[in-house]
């Protein structure tokens, strides 16, 4: 039996489905290596509707909601606060594989940890929010630069990637090893 870490967006309830694109991922993921006996799958993800560590079991998957009451000092800091909760989970569970997706402090924590780690990502910042953030207040254009910041710092440790395009592998390949 194969034990894995899943770290990312992940729903605390149902309302959190209609959060984005990467969450449902995520869900549909988790959904389907439900179904796998070889594979004890531990998901890792964070909530601003929590305070404290909160575990639950969904069938045979267990799941670990991370708090993150502090999301704009968390920005300002390069997801480092919820990056080293992340690591320390990880070390805690001691997976086989750590599968990051969709989010910096996820990856960051994947990629720092002596764990093997696959990452996925479906999108490139420096792309996406680059025009959003431009047209908003002062603390959104610098929470986009702080974001892009984080994500050229993780890009360049990524061994493992899974990508939803050739944009993504070209960006990891030119700053990774």
């Amino acid at each position: 039996m194969i034990k894995v870490v899943l770290a990312g967006p992940y729903p605390w309830d149902q309302d959190d489905l209609y959060a984005g694109g990467v969450i449902h991922a995520m869900a549909n993921l988790v959904s389907i290596l439900q179904a796998e006996k070889n594979i004890e799958l531990h998901v890792l993800t964070y909530t601003k509707k929590t305070k404290k560590i909160t575990r639950k079991k969904y069938g045979n998957i267990s799941c670990t909601y991370l708090p993150n009451k502090l999301s704009a000092l968390n920005y300002f800091l390069g997801f480092r606060i919820l990056a080293a909760q992340c690591r320390r989970e990880i070390e805690r569970i001691k997976p086989d594989l750590v599968h990051a997706q969709g989010d910096p402090a996820s990856i960051l924590a994947a990629v720092k940890t002596d764990r093997p780690h696959l990452v996925t990502i479906h999108g490139l910042y420096q792309n996406e929010t680059r025009e959003f953030y431009a047209r908003t207040n002062l603390k959104n254009r610098i929470s986009g630069l702080l974001l892009r910041a984080a994500e050229r710092r993780y890009r360049s440790q990524i061994k493992n990637l899974i990508s939803t395009t050739e944009e993504v592998v070209n960006a990891v390949k030119k700053y990774s090893p």
